[in-house]
């Protein structure tokens, strides 16, 4: 397909990870290896991974929980069994994707 950035010799866009820079890693290993007492502070770390994208502040898991709204989701289970893993998977970032190019999937990409 003619226009495309890769036949025009520029690389196409791609997903730049935390942990391709040494010092963006580091705090980012900081804020997950932060010890949390409980699922409310989750609210502070996604906040702070969102600082300086947004002004947008995380209140998800202070108010959410024991509400109405979430149905039958068990944030107990989340809090002791799905956070760790996901934050086990996240530290082990540079490893998972040691050589790895992700492409960036704008809109209106169709391949």
């Amino acid at each position: 397909m003619a226009g495309r950035s890769d036949e025009l010799g520029a690389a196409p866009p791609r997903l730049v990870l935390p942990c391709e820079d040494g010092e963006q890693w580091s705090k980012v290993e900081a804020v997950l290896r932060r010890p949390l007492e409980s699922i409310a502070q989750l609210d502070a770390v996604l906040s702070e991974f969102a600082a300086g994208t947004t002004q947008q502040t995380c209140a998800f898991f202070s108010t959410v929980p024991g509400t109405p709204a979430v149905g039958n989701f068990d944030f107990d289970g989340f809090w002791l069994h799905g956070f760790p893993f996901m934050v086990g998977i996240a530290l082990d970032m540079p490893t998972l994707f040691a050589g790895v190019t992700l492409p960036l999937l704008l809109r209106g990409q169709d391949d």
